[in-house]
This record gives structure tokens, sequence and C-alpha cells, in this order.
């Protein structure tokens, strides 16, 4: 059919920087039967007009009534006030009439006739505020006149013409094309005949907003418009006009081409200004009225009277009703793009919240665009978005106020529209209704994610025009949400599927047929219980906690079904006889409450709990199928019984009953129990809850002042207290220290570490760990307090690597747990300790591994190592089987100890242990460095072996015969010399250093090893021996092993160290290599 389609765009103002969030939507399009020839629009609708109807639509475009039919001649034009509540459609019927309509429901109250005879060959109308309230303003060309009308509208009259005769134009034939209210004016845009050729042109004319009765519209003034150089537009076509806020005049012109130009109202508004000064005022130059002939203006001002807008002319030969501003406005065009000014068909420019836009309605390529712009300055114009439509727009209109913007577009189809609801990423069909509603069809039914009874969704209405969809825009404040909801899920029992109806809005109903809550459009039962008084009874299915103290202040959990639907159906909660007060409710399903307490109350005993319900026409009490227990908690012992007064200690508390009442709720407080007014000194201390159980508690005790309280430890369930007075607690001072008696630490860990203090007692279960940030984590070691409480024995922690040799020799962060009080400050000279290289043993040395037990004598054996300076001697234990062989000497690569006594014949391992974690061999291996064999020489044997050895022990001994008997004589020399000089202040040996990196390793060699057991051998008959060893550690740390003592003979400390430094040096010069003792000392007696 043919017909007439109006569309629908969003008028959304976004800033520029958004504006790729923002889309120029064709959204909604509806038909009239017959071509629409005016359209106006409102805040309040949209009023369109044919022929000879007039139609009125929401702001939607929702058909609202019957069109008015009984207007009479043809419509020529139509306009409406800003806010709707008026309207005028002028007709041709009997000259020209215009009617004034009420918005609401487009009855004509009254008409105001433009001219009684004579067909208006033009005609614009459009209304503007003035008078006692809003008017209208017409302009048409009639009987070779220009006349212009201003009419009021609800209760007045009032009018205002043009004097015909003054406006005579001798066959002037002036088209009005449009017209608009801007800055107290009222405007006309004109297209006039040319004085010769044929050409028309363009102008604008101004009247004043005057309500004068009488004054003849003696206020106009004309401005010819031209545009980009050009002076005017010849033979033009006006396809748009568009005023932005009062200021800026936009106007489409086709003539050759097309061309979009910008003017501004103000500039226009001073050249007329400035017409009226010159040819009015001052009566100079001519008056620019084309449709008159060329008139002077007229000197003598003194017949002219008043302000612009209020001329009174007393010339009557040549009266001044107009006057033309002598030279043409051409502003540069706006919009240069050939492609779409070519094909443009509609424009509109308009102002959202102080942005301006400008659409454009164009065919391109057989495809109907709408466009739509940013009006950036007034002078550029930036892209936003684009839609398409069926047919070309042929017009493009707006109102301040509204929404939308609204096209007329016109084409013989059939259309093709339908609705959507969109639910988040869902979509359903919808239809809209003639109230301007929405209805969306939610079937098949819309599913909950995540199996919750309940989801807020976003809602959008999207319209499905020709097969395009648009989002309808709505001007919500926020974006639209629904709620969706599913029954089922939301309750299980009856009393709780009906409380989702208060409030809500859903339908949600009681099913008997499948016991189950539906929404009542998905119940099949005839009558869906929508009343509690249909219902199934009250039941109390569980309860929590299930014992409480008798004192009271539990809070209980009842959980249920059918418990009312609201917290007022519940009458009351019984916990025996004693009231439960209720916290929380949750309809039909749950309730929480809160024993009344009752400090008098000491009584175990076992209840039941009762609940009344109120039902719509009953009510109903619920019991408990199982009994609540009020019991009492009881304290038997408490452990430990004293921590430190930074607290922190781990305290056990035993006893049952504990685990009773809200756990949560359930303190362990450390309170002094002597005196209420001890009280004010010795205030309550919480002790944290680790754990409950129903025979123990674990806390950690909080932090005190110093105080001498002793206090009861005091269990509170419920607030109830519960104590027992036998039992107490003793905040102690916290521990102290002062010094460490091991100084050193390796990695292996395991050795004894003992700090000396004071008040360590107060900590029962000191421990000690390694928390170093350039080391891993170390384990936690225990530690142990002597009877004095003075000192605490450490087992030093391990650390399983150390990837930088640089640390050792270095201090090294420690801490000890001691409870909450504060560990040593490592920093302390006196409590450092020093990282050290774990001892390394690599077994006996090849010249002990076998010894002679001739004469009864057992020689000392050797241990090769590494850093055995590491740990004290006492962190050492050498077994040779099961029996332990007594360390004699060390130095930093080796050891020698005493082995034990064993006939001939027996071999036995060795075993060496460093602490409690280093063991060696490792992993149980045995080899020949880590066996002792003893042998006789004695013993007559066909072996080869005895043979050798037995040849080798002689040429030993008498070599070191040889040897001793010069070596006697050079010291008793020496020793006669050195009694001379007997008064030199000479060093003890024990001042001497010798750096590491001078000592001088042993050599294994037979000679070395029997020269060094001759001197052990007669050292160990004489216990007036000193021998030392000294070796510089890593970080410089001198160490001093003393091992056996009990002379101090400086000179003959320095008499042997020089005997032997000869002999080392003789043997050096003549072997190759050194015999080295760090020092020997023998006293005058045993020389």
């Amino acid at each position: 059919m043919k017909a007439t389609t109006l569309l629908l765009f969003l008028t959304l103002a976004i800033p520029p920087s958004l504006f790729f969030l923002v889309n120029s939507q064709s959204l909604i399009s509806s038909s009239v039967s017959s071509t629409v020839t005016h359209i106006a629009v409102s805040a309040n609708g949209v009023f369109v007009s044919t022929a000879t109807q007039v139609y009125r639509f929401s702001s939607t475009l929702q058909q609202l009534g019957d069109p008015l039919g009984s207007i009479g001649g043809t419509v020529n034009g139509l306009a409406c006030t800003i806010d709707g509540e008026w309207c005028v459609v002028c007709t041709d019927a009997g000259g020209v009439t215009c009617s004034v309509l009420d918005g609401s429901n487009l009855e004509a109250p009254a008409n105001r006739t433009v001219t009684n005879s004579g067909t208006a060959t033009s005609l614009v109308v459009f209304t503007a505020p003035g008078g006692d309230g809003n008017s209208f303003y017409t302009g048409s060309y009639v009987n070779a006149r220009i006349l212009y009308h201003q009419y009021g509208f609800a209760g007045s009259t009032q009018s205002r013409a043009t004097n015909p005769v003054h406006q005579q134009t001798f066959s002037f034939n002036r088209v009005f094309v449009s017209g608009f209210f801007a800055s107290g004016y009222a405007y006309y845009f004109v297209n006039d005949p040319p004085t010769s050729g044929v050409n028309r042109r363009l102008r604008i004319i101004r009247v004043c907003n005057d309500s004068a009765a009488a004054d003849g519209f003696n206020n106009q003034y004309e401005l010819t418009l031209g545009c980009d150089d050009k002076e005017s537009f010849f033979n033009p076509t006006l396809l748009g006009v568009s005023v932005i806020n009062e200021e800026t005049l936009l106007i489409v012109i086709r003539t050759s081409s097309v061309d979009i130009c910008s003017y501004s109202l103000s500039e226009i508004n001073s050249l007329m200004d400035a017409a009226y000064q010159s040819c009015v005022v001052n009566g100079t130059g001519n008056k620019n009225i084309y449709w008159q002939s060329p008139v002077l203006c007229s000197a003598g001002s003194s017949q002219l009277s008043g302000s612009i807008c209020s001329i009174s002319d007393s010339r009557g030969s040549t009266p001044a009703p107009a006057v033309g501003v002598s030279s043409s406005f051409t502003p540069s065009p706006l919009f240069t793009n050939s492609t779409v000014l070519n094909e443009l068909t509609a424009f509109l420019g308009l102002s959202i919240d102080g942005i301006d836009f400008n659409y454009f309605a164009f065919t391109l390529n057989n495809n109907n665009y709408t466009a739509k712009y940013h009006l950036v300055n007034g002078t550029s114009l930036a892209f936003v978005s684009e839609v398409t439509s069926i047919s070309s727009v042929t017009s493009l209109s707006w109102s301040q106020g509204s929404e939308y913007v609204y096209g007329i577009s016109g084409s013989n189809f059939v259309l093709d529209l339908s609705y959507e609801c969109v639910y988040g990423t869902v979509t359903r069909t919808a239809t809209v209704n003639n109230d301007n509603t929405v209805t969306c069809n939610n079937n098949p039914v819309l599913t909950i994610e995540g199996g919750r009874g309940t989801q807020n969704v976003s809602l959008s209405i999207r319209q499905v025009y020709n097969g395009r969809k648009y989002t309808i825009e709505t001007n919500a404040t926020a974006n639209l949400t629904v709620i969706l909801y599913d029954c089922p899920t939301l309750a299980r029992g009856c009393s709780s599927c009906l409380a989702q109806r208060i409030g809500t809005g859903f339908s949600c109903s009681w099913c008997n047929s499948n016991a189950q809550c539906r929404d009542i459009s998905n119940c099949s039962d005839a009558s869906p219980v929508i009343s509690t008084g249909n219902c199934p009874l009250p039941i109390i299915s569980d309860f929590n906690p299930k014992a409480g103290p008798p004192r009271g202040g539990t809070t209980i959990i009842i959980d249920g079904t059918n418990l009312g639907t609201q917290r007022s159906d519940i009458e009351s909660i019984m916990i025996g006889t004693r009231n439960c007060i209720i916290d929380k409710y949750e309809p039909g399903a749950r309730i929480k409450c809160t024993v009344v307490p009752d400090t008098r109350d000491k009584i175990d005993r076992n209840v039941t709990i009762t609940i009344r319900v109120t039902r719509s026409n009953d009510s109903v009490t619920a019991s408990s199928t199982t009994q609540y227990q009020f019991i009492t908690p009881i304290i038997q012992s408490v452990s430990p019984t004293y921590g430190p007064f930074s607290g922190g200690t781990k305290i056990r508390v035993q006893g049952t009953n504990f685990d009773i009442g809200n756990k949560e709720m359930t303190k362990v407080i450390m309170r002094e129990s002597s005196s209420r007014i001890k009280r004010n000194t010795c205030p309550n201390i919480n002790c944290t809850i680790m754990s409950i159980t129903n025979t123990e508690i674990y806390c950690v005790s909080g932090n005190i002042n110093a105080s001498d309280c002793m206090r009861n430890v005091v269990v509170s369930v419920n607030g109830a207290l519960f104590s027992n007075t036998s039992i107490s607690y003793q905040y102690r001072p916290d521990p102290t220290f002062n010094s460490t008696s091991t100084m050193n630490i390796i990695p292996a860990g395991g050795i004894q570490l003992v700090f000396t203090g004071a008040n360590l007692n107060s900590v029962q279960s000191p421990t000690i760990t390694i928390t170093d940030s350039r080391l891993a984590p170390s384990s936690i070691e225990s530690c142990v307090i002597n009877d004095t409480d003075t000192m605490l024995i450490c087992i030093a922690p391990n650390v399983s690597n150390v990837t930088d040799s640089s640390y050792y020799g270095t201090r090294i962060v420690y801490m000890l747990m001691l409870d909450g009080a504060e560990s040593p400050n490592y920093m302390n000279a006196d409590l450092r300790l020093t990282l050290q290289p774990n001892p390394i043993f690599t077994g006996i040395d090849v010249n002990s591994r076998s010894i002679s037990v001739n004469d009864g004598q057992i020689n000392n054996i050797f241990i090769a190592g590494m850093n055995i300076r590491s740990v004290s001697l006492s962190e050492i234990t050498i077994m040779l089987g099961d029996d332990s062989c007594s360390i004699r000497t060390s130095s930093d690569t080796e050891i020698n100890c005493i082995p034990p006594n064993k006939p001939s014949g027996t071999t036995l391992a060795l075993r060496v242990r460093v602490g409690r974690n280093l063991v060696f061999p490792p992993n149980g291996y045995t080899g020949p460095e880590w066996t002792l064999v003893y042998t006789s020489t004695g013993t007559r044997s066909t072996s080869i072996g005895a043979i050798v050895g037995g040849s080798i022990a002689a040429n030993v001994f008498i070599a070191v015969f040889l040897v001793a008997i010069p070596l006697i004589t050079i010291i008793f020399i020496l020793k006669k010399k050195l009694k001379e000089k007997k008064e030199r202040n000479i060093p003890t040996v024990t001042d001497e250093v010798i750096p590491m990196s001078t000592n001088l390793v042993y050599q294994s060699n037979i000679s070395q090893d029997f020269t060094r057991r001759q001197l052990n051998s007669t050292q160990n008959s004489s216990s007036s021996i000193r021998l030392y060893d000294e070796i510089q550690h890593v970080a410089g740390n001198q160490h001093e092993q003393e091992l056996e003592s009990d002379n101090d003979d400086n000179d003959a400390n320095q008499n042997n160290e020089r005997f032997f430094n000869q002999v080392n040096q003789e043997d050096y010069e003549e072997n190759g290599r050194y015999m080295y003792i760090d020092s020997l000392v023998m006293d005058e007696d045993n020389l």
C-alpha cells in the first residue's frame, strides 16, 4: 500500500571524547495511510498531517486516538508549542484559516482567520513565546501582498498583522519557505523573485516579537544570504533550516549543487541594526527593498518615533515598514563532502546538553542513510555514526526537550516491523502496546545462571525493522534491569514459598500435586496454595548447637519447614521454659534466636524446643524431636601453669563439655581471683583460642605489664563463666640473656649452644631457629633449662644448604622462640653466633691404621680431616668398634686419640660423630682408612706382610735411636744458654699466632709418623707437658685448644720451640718436607 513512515532517531548527547560509544539509530517507526505533508515535534509527542487529517503520536510513535478529520480544506501548515500543549493547523478553507488545537486531544477550540479571501501561494507557520502566553506566527503571500500575522493561543484573540497597503508587491511573488523564533525575534526564510532576469534569491526577514496590535509590523529588516563567496543563491531550494542555541544558523540549499552554510545569528542582527540606524534613524541611503520601487531613506527622522521594535511612521506616502541590508551575508560552507551533499535529502541541527549535532539524510548506491555528526565550535563536523532505512528520509524534525529526532520516509513497501526483549544476551519476542508499554513474551522460560533463585539482568528493547535490529534507548538515569526468579529454587516449603510473594512482585505459589513451589502460571493444580492456612503444619527438622550452659546466652539456629512467611508470624520460641529471642528470620525455613540469660540457673537438664506459629486462619505449634541439653563445662587441669609477661604461651585446658554453645563465642580468660580490689591493678587477660574439643581447649596467652598477679583460668561460654579455683596460672618475668659459651655454629647443626641469663624458667618449651635471610629456612630445635634457671641449652638448627662460602666466618641471624618474649639480640657481641663450615673426617692416617701391642703400650692414632676447629672437641666422639677413642690433641686438619687396648689380631671399625647430625664415614661406608688393625712385632709369621712389617719397624727404631742421642745433647746445650737469658721477657706460646696460610701440612710418610709417635709416647708419660695447636679461621678468629697443662715455664717453652724449629729445618733440608708440630713445651725435669 502507499504509506508514509515516521522514523525515530536517538538524540543521546555524549562528550566528544566518547563519540565512539554513540549510535544514531533508527529506533521505532510507524505508518499512516496517506502521504505526510507536515510534522510538528514537541516534548509531549509528535503531530503529523496529511492533506486532510492530523494525527497524534506518542514520543515513541504509538498512535494516540483517532486522527482529526474535520479540518476543512487542505492542510498547508502545522506547528506546536514546545511543551505540546497547543498546536495550530492552517488550511486553505475559506481563504487562509488557522485552527488552534488542544495538544492533548486534537480538539479545535478556536479558529484564527488569516485572510477571508484569496488562496496563499505560500505559507509558513511556527510558534513562539509572547504576550500573555504562547503565540504563533504566519507568513504568507496572498493576493500580491506580503502578510505577517501573530496570534495568541489559549484565552486570547490577540492578533497583529501587517498593513496590506504597505505590503503590496505589484506581482512580486515572494515564496515563504520556513520560519523560526530566536532571541526575541521572529525570522522568515523567503525565496524572492529577481527584479530582472530569472534567478530567485534567498533572503531572511526579521520582525520583532511585539504584541502591540496596531503596529502593522513596521519593523521588518531583510538580508540577502549568500555562501562561499557567492553574494546570493540563484534559484535555491531550501532543504533544511536549524538554529542551534539561538546563535548558530544552519541552512542547506540546493542550487546547481548542495551547500551547507553556517551563519552567526548575532552577526545577522548586527547588520540589520546597522541598516535601521542608517536608513530609519539617519535617513540616508536606499531602503533596499526589492519588492518595492527604489525608495530613498527619507531624511527628517522627526516623522519617525519609537525604538527599533516599535517604529511609528507618519509619512503616508512613503511608509517605512521594511528596510533591507545593502550587502549580502556570505560565510564559508560548513560541509564539503560532495558525495553526501549531492545526494542529500534532509538536514537537521540541534544541541543536547551543550553538545551540538547535525543529522544528514542522503541516498547513496541505492542505500538510504541518516548520519550523525558532532558540530565542533560551529565551524567543523566530526562523524559519529549512521543508520540505514528502507526508503529515503525527506524530512528531519526535533524540538527542545524531545528525546528523539523524527524523520519522514515514504515509499511503496510492506512494513516489516517487530520488537524483541533482550535479557543480557538472551532474546525473546516482544509486543509494543497502544499505551506505549512493551510486553515481553518469555517463552521458552528463561534460565538463571549458577542454579540461583534470582538473577539481576540488564534489559533492552530492540526493534527489528525490515531485518535490521536497533536497540531502543530510554531516558532512564540508569540501565534497565529486571530480576529473574525461580520459585522452586527460592523455596522448598509452603510458607517459604508464599513468603516470596511479599513485597517482591513474584507470583510463587505452592503446588500440592508435586509438593513444589512454582510460579502460579506454571502450577497445574486447580487451586494453587497462596494462603498459609492451607500449608502443611510447621516442622522443626534440626537445630544447632545441641547444648549450652544453663545460665543461657546461647544463640540457636533452628531449621524447619512452614515456619511462617514473615517474622511477625512467630508468636514464641521456647527452649524448655526459657524464652529464645529472635535475632534473624528466614521466611518459613530458618530462625536464629538467643536464649535469655539467667545467672541463677545452674541445673543441667534436657528440654524440648517449641515454636508457636500464626497462620492466616489459626495458630499451630511445632516441637523438636531431639532435646536440647543444658550442661555445665568443668575445668580439670591447665598446663603449663606459668609463662612470660609477654605472653605467647600455648596453654592446654583439660576438662569436659567445652564444645557446647556457640564455640565462636567461647573465651578463655586469665582473671585475678584473690580480691575484687586487686582486679583493678591485675586486669583480665584473654587467651586466644586455637582449637576446642569436648575435653580440651588450646589457647595462646596474652601479654601483660610487669605484675605479680596470680590468675585463675576462666572459660566463658556464651557469657557464662566457669573456673576451678584450685588451678592458677602465673605470669613470670621475661627471660634475659647475657652470653653464650658457644660462639660457632655449623650448617649441619646438631651441636650444643649454651646461653646464660636470668628468668629462663618462665618459658616451658623454648626453641631456636636460624632466620638469616641469606640462608634457606632452618629446622626448629628444642632447648632445655638447667636446674638453676640460668642456663639455656639448645641443639643448633641445621641449614639445608649454604650457597656462598663467603658466609663462613660471618655473624648469623638466629631467633630463640620464647613464647611471646623477645629473642636475644644476635648483634650483641656476647651473644653472637658465627657460621663455620662443617667438619669433615677422611679416615685414619695411612701410618696409623696398624698399631703394635708389644709391651702393653698403645700408640695414638691420627685421623685426618678439615675444618675440625669449627666445633668444640666436646662435640666430637670417636668410636673404635664399641669402645671410645680418647681424644688427645687436634688441629684444623687432624685429630689424634688413644685407642682401647686390644689383643693382636683385633680389627676395629672407626666411627666419628660430630654433634647430633654428622657421622663419618657417611652411609656406613667401610674401607681401610676406616679400619684399625692391632698387631704384635714379636709374633712370628710366615706371611710376607709380617716380615716386611718387622723389618720396617726395626729400621725405624734404629733410625730414631740414632737421631735421639744428638737431639738430647743439643737440648741440654740449648737449655744452658736459655738459663743465661732467663731475665729476657719472652712471650708464651699462647700469645703466638700462626696464620692458616703459613701452617705446614704434615707429610704422610713413615719417618714423620714414627717421629711423631715417639714424641707422643714420651709426652704421655709426663704430667708436665703442654701441647697447643693454633690456627686462624676464615673470619680471623683465633682458636686455641689446651689439651693438658700444669707448667708455665716460659724459658722451656721458648727453648723447645727453637729446638723443634731447628729439627724441622734439618728434616726439610734432608728429606724435602717438614715434620711440623705447632708448638711443643716440656719442662726441664722431663728433659
